[in-house]
Order: structure tokens, then sequence, then C-alpha cells
């Protein structure tokens, strides 16, 4: 029963997000610009510091988030994972 309702419920947010993906299609560039703007605010707010002008792509893992300090100018590319270590 719950192997069912977990299936059920991952088709469920694969729909949704592929529904969002055709209704935000059009407005790509303005889609971008948000998710782009939404994962800085977030890992901000995670990290030691972050850096002007940095990007942190999607599918990074950074383990201790509040030890990881990057500059200005800096773009961290898919799948990299990061260990902060401890202070």
């Amino acid at each position: 029963m719950m192997v069912k309702l977990k299936k059920f419920v991952i088709l469920a947010i694969f729909l949704v997000v592929k529904l969002l993906h055709s209704i935000l299609k059009p407005f790509k560039r303005i889609s971008n610009f948000l998710i782009c703007s939404i994962r800085y605010s977030l890992w901000r707010a995670r990290l030691g510091a972050l850096g002007e002008n940095s990007k942190i792509y999607p599918s990074v893992v950074i383990h201790s988030p509040e030890n990881v300090r990057i500059g200005d100018n800096v773009a961290i590319a898919e799948f990299v994972h990061i260990w902060g270590g401890e202070e």
C-alpha cells in the first residue's frame, strides 16, 4: 500500500513539475532569472559567505555550508560536492 502511495506521490510531483515547465516555457528567460535568483538567495542564507555575481548550478552538494565562503565571480558547476569540514 505504501509503495503504491509513494509511486503515486512521485508521479504527481513529476506531473506538476512538467505542467509548470510547460506553463513557464514561454517565459523561459524570466523563469530562469527567477529560479537563479531564488537559488542564489537560498545558498546565500546557508553559506558562510557568497560573493556577488557568483553562480551555484543545480545538483551541487555542500556539506557544512556554514563553514564555506565563496568569493565574487565564482561559478560552481553541476554535480560538484564541497565539504566545509569543521570550524
